[in-house]
């Protein structure tokens, strides 16, 4: 089974530690391209270190925090780059 995610974007919610940064790694070890959200740019840029590297790109990170409303925006505008687009294999919208 192929599972590679060579030339994704996985946009990771809370990963600067714990299940958010495990699974920010495992995308990464699949070979997505990774944006870690998180509220504390610190965290971020240590858990942006432990990231596997890909070959489609580099990875980075946005700080946000959620219970701020400002923050929920900005992190929408953020999101439209990783845009569904329609699968060639019918399965509906994938990213």
């Amino acid at each position: 089974m192929n599972l590679s995610l060579e030339g994704r974007r996985a946009l990771v919610c809370g990963a600067s530690q714990g299940i958010g940064l495990a699974a920010a790694q495992e995308l990464a070890s699949l070979g997505a391209r990774i944006t870690l959200l998180a509220r504390n740019e610190e965290s971020l840029k240590s858990a942006l270190a432990t990231l596997p590297k890909v070959s489609s790109g580099s990875h980075d990170y946005a700080v946000a925090n959620f219970s701020n409303s400002n923050n929920v925006s900005d992190v929408f505008a953020c999101a439209q780059a990783f845009r569904p687009q329609k699968s060639k294999k019918g399965w509906g919208n994938i990213c």
